[in-house]
């Protein structure tokens, strides 16, 4: 793995960093509860996003056209910002606890808050209510990760479930996979999720029938933080955190995991470019994030 740049300005340990829809620009989150934009390839922050979250940020999406993101908090809060003018546009509030995962659907006209209560809230942006659309209260522990897709929502929960909604359908089904869930992707071809565990064990899951499909270990760990884990463009790949600072990436054809030391505190925030399968990035409790290439992809 080569490092391309740094990128440091945060005053507080970095919990989440993702890529926009081109890969061109990604945003990051803090415990010192602002968020910021970064050209990752000049090593660059383009702008600070601050005063509306008064704890720590969680987690962020951005939108397809890069007009908006949405933010969640451990102040049970979300905003809607407008990424020009680096204002809210509307605070969204109803979770008892902190809320863990965003995510926008692919027309960007409802947003999914995933929180520590055990529940998924889903918010029509078009409409001028302060109150959500549907509360899925189906969860026996804190939701980690949440993803929508045109008619579902996918969510999994530290009760060791992955959930998949249809929405239209009314439905419910359940892939139980026996262990706490700490991380939480889905794959560029929707097919598949994988999803990082307390018995640093990730899995692989087939969608449409359940089946753990591959478990990959042994060169991370996820026994404590909610260590993230992504898919690479290519679905050939899963790259995850580790609690020791270091990046892995397993390949899902052989499983053989590489491994390179990223950070000096766990590297517990990771996603991969949506084009380049070669590149990704990391964010750390070490106040840091990294862009970085695979040199062995």
């Amino acid at each position: 793995m080569e490092l391309i740049n740094t990128l440091e300005g945060h005053e507080g340990q970095v919990l989440v960093v993702k890529f926009n829809a081109d890969g061109n620009f990604c945003m990051t989150g803090s415990s010192d509860r602002t968020l910021k934009l970064w050209n990752p390839a000049r090593g660059l922050c383009i702008k600070t996003y601050s005063g509306a979250h008064n704890y720590e940020v969680l987690d962020v999406d951005i939108t397809n056209d890069n007009g908006r993101f949405v933010s969640g908090g451990a102040d049970k809060l979300a905003f809607i910002w407008d990424i020009s003018t680096g204002k809210t546009i509307t605070k969204f509030q109803g979770h008892h606890n902190k809320i863990k995962a965003v995510a926008w659907n692919r027309l960007c006209t409802v947003i999914a808050t995933g929180s520590e209560d055990a529940t998924i809230k889903l918010w029509d942006v078009r409409a001028n209510s302060k109150d959500p659309v549907q509360t899925l209260s189906q969860f026996k522990d804190s939701v980690i990760g949440v993803y929508l897709t045109e008619d579902q929502v996918i969510a999994g929960s530290l009760d060791g479930f992955i959930r998949t909604f249809d929405i239209r359908c009314g439905t419910l089904s359940v892939d139980d996979l026996k262990e706490p869930i700490l991380g939480l992707a889905l794959s560029r071809d929707g097919n598949a999720t994988a999803s990082t565990h307390i018995d640093n064990i990730i899995r692989v899951t087939d969608r449409t029938n359940g089946e753990i499909l591959n478990a990959y270990s042994g060169s991370h760990m996820s026994n404590e933080h909610a260590i993230a884990c992504k898919f690479s463009a290519d679905d050939r790949a899963v790259l995850v955190g580790s609690e020791t600072g270091e990046a892995a990436c397993y390949s899902l054809s052989s499983g053989v995991g590489v491994k390179s030391q990223a950070h000096s505190a766990p590297t517990i925030g990771v996603d991969t470019h949506p084009r380049d399968s070669k590149l990704f990035v990391t964010c750390s409790l070490d106040c840091t994030s990294k862009f970085w290439r695979l040199t062995n992809a």
